[in-house]
């Protein structure tokens, strides 16, 4: 009643709330057993138009830290940015859902139990080198960080080898990758396009058996990333490899994603490759033609010669594209040929002739 009190505004979803109802019929609360305050284990109150001023916040997260049986807590898109110097006493805490609270600071949150293995903190106003406190969170299995200004390396990175999930893209994240991705086997998702990270991709990320989808697509750093890319050849399922918009140089490699699994490879699920605007030369690696459905986005490179001519034959790549076209224009425009996508995108788009200064 007192955090109803506290946070709750006229435009908020308050069913049951405040009344003399079995606590567990509250909306968005979630309990071990019916009608006890102390069986609480989920509070979930998502883009519910709660409020937490100044005068109340410390109140408001002290009272939701203390309850005992807690394990998730969601407050995502409220303005109820909690203070965390209580949360050592949600000694079940596993997921914390804070995205979109006004968050300022985690001052504090290294205290949290060492069940939390989900912590999204997505669009906040998060500033400052930061992630060296996230990594001291080691049982992490979930980081998500996207759309801050959290500064600073990738350094202690390792620390967190149960991480499966981290999304940090659009910050402000500087140095170069470390070579310690590489030894976080449950890797999964690895998303951190518009930061400042530059350099060359480090080989032990090669090592990524378990790894679906690696973006890192337009760093704003001077340098950039940059240098040969890498094949990723122990990844059995990928989903996505994301370098548009960076400086990588050389061939695309023949052995690019040369690891999948068989049976994957020729499932419908589509596996996309955007490796546009970077410094890729050569020809494209006919080995790709294995692969049953593929968006290819090549554009603004320096590739040379035909495309593959078992590419033509791939109806289901590029969403259906060279299918519908029966053409590989719908992967890139011929040599000698240009359009504005660079390839067909559509049916209506047409490859036209280059000027002959072009």
């Amino acid at each position: 009643n007192r955090i109803y009190e506290l946070i709750f505004t006229d435009s908020s979803e308050d069913q049951f709330w405040g009344t003399e109802a079995p606590i567990c019929s509250w909306f968005g609360l979630t309990c071990e057993e019916e009608d006890s305050i102390d069986g609480i284990t989920e509070l979930s109150l998502e883009n519910n138009a709660l409020v937490a001023g100044e005068d109340v916040i410390d109140e408001v997260s002290t009272l939701l830290f203390s309850l005992p049986s807690l394990e998730f807590l969601s407050l995502r898109g409220n303005a109820v940015p909690l203070k965390f110097d209580n949360i050592g006493n949600a000694t079940k805490l596993k997921s914390l859902h804070l995205s979109s609270t006004g968050l300022e600071s985690v001052d504090g949150i290294t205290a949290a139990a060492d069940t939390l293995t989900s912590l999204h903190l997505t669009e906040n106003s998060l500033e400052g080198p930061l992630m060296a406190e996230f990594f001291k969170l080691t049982k992490l299995e979930e980081l998500y960080v996207s759309f801050n200004k959290i500064s600073g390396p990738l350094t202690g990175i390792g620390a967190l080898t149960k991480l499966e999930e981290f999304y940090a893209f659009k910050n402000r994240m500087t140095g170069t990758l470390p070579a310690e991705l590489g030894s976080l086997a449950h890797l999964r998702y690895f998303i951190a396009g518009q930061n400042k990270f530059e350099g060359k991709l480090p080989g032990e990320l090669d090592q990524l058996v378990k790894i679906l989808d690696f973006s890192v697509y337009y760093q704003e750093s001077e340098k950039g990333l940059g240098g040969p890319l890498l094949d990723f050849k122990r990844s059995k399922h990928m989903e996505k490899i994301d370098v548009e918009g960076n400086k990588f140089t050389g061939h695309i490699p023949s052995t690019l994603l040369s690891g999948l699994d068989s049976d994957y490879k020729a499932s419908p699920s589509q596996i996309s490759l955007r490796l546009a605007s970077n410094d890729f030369i050569g020809t494209l690696p006919a080995e790709l033609g294995s692969i049953g459905n593929l968006f290819l986005d090549i554009t603004g490179n320096q590739i040379i010669g035909p495309i593959p001519s078992e590419f033509c034959s791939q109806s289901a790549w590029m969403e259906g594209r060279v299918g519908e076209l029966g053409s590989c224009d719908a992967i890139a425009c011929p040599e000698g040929t240009y359009s504005e996508s660079g390839r067909r995108s559509e049916s209506s788009e047409k490859c036209l002739q280059c000027a002959s200064n072009e």
